[in-house]
This record gives C-alpha cells, sequence and structure tokens, in this order.
C-alpha cells in the first residue's frame, strides 16, 4: 500500500503545480496536456511489458526493479529545464511504474485468503485517492512556487520503498489462495501466453469491468489533473494551494466509497449462489 501510495503520488505531482511549472518552463496548456497523455500512453504499454514479466518471474522482484527506475526518474524530473525532458522524464517514470499493478494485485491475493479479497482489494484502491491527496498536500505545504521539491521528495521516498520491498515482502506460490489448487495440494503452474490472453478477452465479465474502468478513470484522472487549474484561472480558488487542498472531499468521498465497497463484495459473497466460499472461478461462470 506504501508504494502503491508513492505510485499514485508520483503520477500526481504535476497537477497542483502545473501553473508553475508552465511559467518557469514556458508551456502551453497544449504542451501541459501533451505531458499529461504520455503518462497514460506510457502506463499501457508498461502493462502489457510487465503484465507478462511478472506471470514469469518472481513478482517482488518485478516491483521493486520498477519501484526504483520509477522513483529515479521521478527524482530526476526536479532537473527538467523544457518541454521534451519533462515529457520523457514522466512518460518514462509512468512506463516502469506499469510493473506494480499486475504484480502487486496478483502478490496480494495469492497472500490473502479469497473470502477477503474484497476487503484487501479495496484497501489497495484507497491508495490512489490518498496517493492523490498526498501529492496534493505536499504540494501545498512547499509552496507551487517551489514545484520541483516535491519530485525530490517522493522520488528518495520510492527509492526507500524499493529497497525494503526487496527486505520485507516474501513471494507466496502462484495461486495460493485459489481453492481449486488447495485442494488437491498441487502448485499453480499458470504462465502467461497469448493464447491464455486471447481466452481472458472473450469473458464478458473482463470486457465489461475493463469499459467501465475506463470510464472511470477517464473522468477521476482528468478531474484530478485539471481541477486545480481550472479553479484558480477562473478565480474560484484564491491560491494555487487552496485549490489542491480543495479536491480533499472528492478523495474522502473516493476512500469510503473504496472501503464501502470492498465490505459489500466480501458480504455479498457469501450469499450469492455465483461464488460461495470454496466454489472455484471458472471464465464460463465469471461471463
Amino acid at each position: 500500500m506504501l508504494v502503491s501510495i508513492v505510485n499514485v503520488a508520483d503520477k500526481e505531482l504535476l497537477a497542483p503545480v502545473v501553473d508553475s511549472v508552465k511559467a518557469d518552463l514556458g508551456l502551453s496548456d497544449s504542451q501541459i496536456g501533451a505531458v499529461r497523455s504520455s503518462v497514460f500512453l506510457a502506463a499501457l504499454l508498461g502493462q502489457l511489458f510487465w503484465g507478462p514479466l511478472s506471470d514469469r518471474w518472481v513478482r517482488k522482484y518485478v516491483i521493486a526493479i520498477g519501484t526504483l527506475v520509477w522513483s529515479g526518474l521521478t527524482w530526476m524530473t526536479a532537473f527538467v529545464t523544457g518541454f521534451p525532458g519533462l515529457l520523457a522524464a514522466r512518460a518514462s517514470m509512468s512506463f516502469a511504474e506499469g510493473c506494480f499493478n499486475p504484480s502487486a494485485y496478483a502478490l496480494i491475493t495469492d497472500t490473502a485468503p479469497k473470502p477477503r479479497h474484497g476487503l484487501i482489494l479495496g484497501l489497495m484502491s484507497l491508495t490512489y485517492p490518498v496517493g492523490t491527496a498526498a501529492a496534493l498536500v505536499v504540494a501545498s505545504v512547499i509552496g507551487t512556487a517551489h514545484w520541483r521539491q516535491p519530485f525530490i521528495i517522493y522520488g528518495v521516498i520510492g527509492l526507500l520503498l524499493g529497497i525494503l520491498v526487496l527486505w520485507i515482502v516474501r513471494e507466496p506460490p502462484r495461486g495460493a489462495s485459489e481453492e481449486t489448487v488447495q485442494a488437491v495440494e498441487g502448485v499453480y503452474a499458470g504462465r502467461f501466453s497469448w493464447a491464455e490472453f486471447r481466452k481472458v478477452l472473450a469473458v464478458p465479465t473482463v470486457l465489461l469491468a475493463f469499459g467501465l474502468d475506463t470510464c472511470q478513470a477517464s473522468v477521476n484522472w482528468s478531474f484530478a489533473f485539471w481541477a486545480p487549474t481550472y479553479l484558480t484561472r477562473y478565480n474560484i480558488a484564491p491560491t494555487p494551494e487552496a485549490a489542491a487542498l480543495a479536491l480533499l472531499p472528492a478523495i474522502l468521498g473516493f476512500v469510503l466509497g473504496a472501503l464501502l465497497g470492498g465490505f459489500v463484495i466480501d458480504r455479498l459473497r457469501h450469499r450469492t449462489p455465483l461464488a460461495p466460499p470454496g466454489s472455484a472461478w471458472s471464465p464460463c461462470r465469471a461471463g
């Protein structure tokens, strides 16, 4: 959760200081928009690279290496001098951050018992609003005029966390929480392949979840990034720092929703015949 919070904070550090960055580097709204778009395009490519790797290699190593790389790139962002440098720093950072979700969520669900997956994943979802809030609060406390300092701070924190992942995290057996594996006391041998990937894309539930998450992310991330600029440009907020902190009520709503959603999912799991405790998941059933 700590690594994920820093992950999200790194991605959002530019939002509360965007006006200062524009003034310092002489950028336009279109160039800032291009930098923002590069973050998500790079994240998409990163998921496609790191996801298969996490299926074939030790997941905690993938997380640790990715964390060290993206944190170093976050630290280097503090020293950019123009649009090309900012674009390259933000895109490469986001590509490296693509290591986290595929590896971390698989590792966590193999560690925690399946009846608690809803709550556990709900707690992980908290890291998105908390990470966004962390970026906003730090930028506000330091002052948006000193926009380079938060990148240094979070870069150093991320480097330390990457080392802690290697030291503290234990790698569970793959599929350790799957009932079908436990029943036969076997070992899950699943590995990424394009054939398996095509099977996943044939599951309607997966496609629906992907579509819903895409819609949610488009709204959330666009709002979080551009709201501070909107509030200051139209004199709704008195200062850039106040504009950044104005997002905190929305972030609190996200936190409560994530916790409530995880709790409700775990409770309903005991009441629906589609996913009773001890049942095996299958693509046919999920579809």
